[in-house]
């Protein structure tokens, strides 16, 4: 081959595999897009959610079940069993939303803007009763503590909001809340079975 051709044509190898790259990234961000605005493809991820979301609701609603009078008799351990058992459902809740075939993401963005509210709303109204009950100095750690999972509960109207829209992130917005969810359940479960089996000691 004459070498002056060799040169003029290596360049253009250079530039063809730079246009398969940027076609590559290109199919991966769409792919990337829509997911985040089609349920359809978190149907693997929210059928795990629902699963490990009620097999724990059921145990951990046994093992507070056999200590319920040393958790109702403190209102900050009444807090934390309904803290678990409340947000293990509304991961359950949430999970079914999703799973719902045939719904348009409006219609799902609808659901989880009206859900979110009401949770909101209910974490409003329990929040505000514990710190009531609570002594004085506990009161601004017990506010502070729920912050975090007050976080994971606002993202669900955000989520609802952007999948209407069709932009800024739609579902991935529910990933923070279901971590979220998920850990501070099993945090206050672990911290009630070990204050219990204190106060009985």
């Amino acid at each position: 081959m004459n070498p002056r051709r060799r040169l003029r044509t290596a360049p253009v190898g250079r530039h063809n595999a730079g246009m398969v790259w940027q076609q590559i990234r290109f199919v991966r961000d769409r792919k990337r897009m829509h997911a985040a605005y089609h349920a359809g493809d978190w149907q693997g991820f929210y059928s795990a959610v629902l699963a490990a979301s009620a097999a724990l609701e059921g145990l951990l609603f046994v093992a507070l079940s056999v200590n319920v009078r040393q958790i109702m008799c403190h209102p900050a351990h009444a807090a934390r069993a309904r803290e678990v058992l409340g947000q293990l459902l509304s991961l359950l809740i949430l999970a079914v939303l999703v799973l719902v075939p045939g719904q348009d993401r409006r219609v799902v963005g609808a659901e989880l803007i009206a859900w979110g509210l009401v949770l909101i709303g209910a974490s409003i109204r329990n929040q505000g009763r514990t710190v009531s009950r609570l002594p004085v100095e506990q009161r601004l750690a017990w506010i502070g503590r729920d912050m975090i999972f007050n976080i994971g509960t606002l993202l669900i109207p955000v989520a609802g909001i952007t999948l209407i829209v069709g932009r800024l992130g739609g579902l991935y917005w529910l990933v923070p809340t279901v971590l979220i969810y998920l850990f501070w359940s099993l945090m206050n479960a672990w911290i009630l079975v070990v204050q219990t089996a204190e106060s009985q000691d």
